[in-house]
């Protein structure tokens, strides 16, 4: 028996368990990024209420819809491949995932220029 066979097994189990720990914590930011978008989204305050159709309003709703689009369609998928080492997604949807990052940081980063701009 090797010298170090035990804490090679104590330090798979250990890898396991951080691996159980980060998923679970990973799985509840993601869950509350979600619906905090979801539900602080402000087109409906914004169809409803005539004086709040305003242009910074306009500006926080399409950054809200663009954060949600970023971590529903590619925080998520990225963290998988992120933590197995491998993409098992296809390759149609690798080509999508990388085009939505792109597409929704530049969202950002607009809205955040337009609005300093507005300002």
């Amino acid at each position: 028996m090797h010298m170090f066979s035990g804490a090679w097994e104590n330090a798979k189990g250990t890898f396991l368990a951080m691996r159980k720990y980060i998923t679970l914590m990973a799985t509840a930011h993601l869950l509350s990024i979600n619906l905090g978008k979801v539900f602080f989204l402000p087109p409906p305050p914004l169809l409803a209420h005539r004086y709040m159709r305003t242009i910074p309003n306009a500006f926080i709703a399409s950054m809200s819809a663009s954060d949600l689009l970023m971590a529903s369609f590619n925080t998520t998928f990225n963290y998988v491949f992120m933590r197995d080492m491998r993409w098992d997604f296809g390759p149609a949807y690798c080509s999508v995932n990388n085009f939505l990052a792109v597409v929704t940081v530049s969202a950002s980063v607009l809205n955040l220029t337009a609005m300093s701009a507005d300002r």
